[in-house]
């Protein structure tokens, strides 16, 4: 890709511009229910969302925490902030593990430094502790109530150095940390990372990341929005507990990248029966990228062990 748009919306109209029909982004569900859309498909979805910010008096620079599970509106409410010319911010929806209390905790805590002027929730979420401090809740039922716009403009302005989104940290170590990623950041981190992997026209993308955090923010959604590369995609929590989704989606969607963090390695090890694995076939993957913790040798001798029979190579 070129280095010449300055924004983050011109690269996304300018593969817009030589997207075809074909599917770009791709979530599974674990119940076999399986949502497609096209480039142009995604863009108008996240102009639904650019629309609905407008319609509720939000302004280019402002703020927008999407707090939604792994979903079209989660991608959708993220993407529509930005061609809008708003600054959004990706934060963990509720895990199922997590105490609503807990949870509402966490979140009032990293408010105060993100500075929102919307939240955005899903249907599990309520938002009147949120709407109490003044705080505008857009729940996405809005998305399902309205049609879609009929095309899509980047109304973005802004680029360069402006800011195009928050990134938070993990949590890992302590309190999620914010970090403002500009348009001129997130553009060349792309354009050296696509050339350092050797990203290719025919490549695809397999994902259980969240977006929420980094890795599946930038390598697993910015990366193939910016390129154009399609992505198949499920949730996070879908696949802790049933991993064999993940190969699953391999052999029947014949993606080439795969980005998880070590533990990922060895869940999949002891985690997927191999009654499971069936006909599974993982040598559509030119790449398992191993990055976001310490990379173990050990998990990656175990992961060969048990998929070289399915597909799994060395190199």
């Amino acid at each position: 890709m070129s280095a010449k748009h300055s924004s983050l919306a011109e690269r996304i109209l300018d593969v817009a511009r030589r997207a075809d029909d074909s599917t770009f982004l791709r979530l599974l569900g674990v119940d076999g229910v399986e949502v497609a859309l096209s480039y142009t498909g995604v863009l108008q979805q996240a102009a639904l969302w650019t629309r609905i910010y407008k319609d509720r008096g939000l302004k280019p620079r402002q703020r927008v925490v999407v707090l939604v599970s792994s979903s079209i509106d989660g991608y959708a409410a993220f993407l529509g902030a930005i061609v809008g010319g708003l600054v959004p911010a990706m934060l963990p929806p509720p895990s199922p593990k997590l105490p609503e209390a807990r949870f509402t905790e966490i979140v009032a805590a990293l408010l105060p430094a993100a500075r929102p002027d919307a939240i955005v929730i899903g249907s599990e979420l309520k938002g009147a502790v949120w709407s109490a401090d003044g705080l505008m809740v857009i729940p996405t039922q809005a998305a399902a109530l309205a049609p879609l716009p009929d095309s899509f403009a980047m109304e973005g302005g802004g680029g360069g150095d402006d800011i195009a989104f928050l990134q938070y940290s993990s949590g890992t170590t302590g309190l999620r940390k914010g970090v403002m990623i500009s348009h001129a950041a997130c553009l060349e981190q792309i354009d050296l990372y696509g050339a350092a992997i050797g990203l290719r026209p025919d490549d695809s993308i397999v994902s259980w990341l969240p977006l929420y955090h980094d890795m599946g923010l930038v390598a697993c959604w910015m990366l193939p929005l910016l390129t154009g590369t399609p992505v198949t995609a499920m949730s996070p929590f879908d696949w802790v507990a049933q991993p064999s989704m993940l190969t699953r989606a391999i052999r029947d969607y014949r993606p080439s990248l795969c980005w998880q963090p070590n533990f990922a390695y060895l869940h999949l090890v002891r985690s997927v029966p191999d009654a499971d694995l069936g006909r599974d076939d993982l040598s559509s993957i030119r790449a398992f990228i191993n990055c976001s913790e310490p990379v173990r040798h050990a998990a990656h001798t175990a992961f060969l062990t048990k998929f070289a029979r399915f597909g799994a190579r060395p190199d």
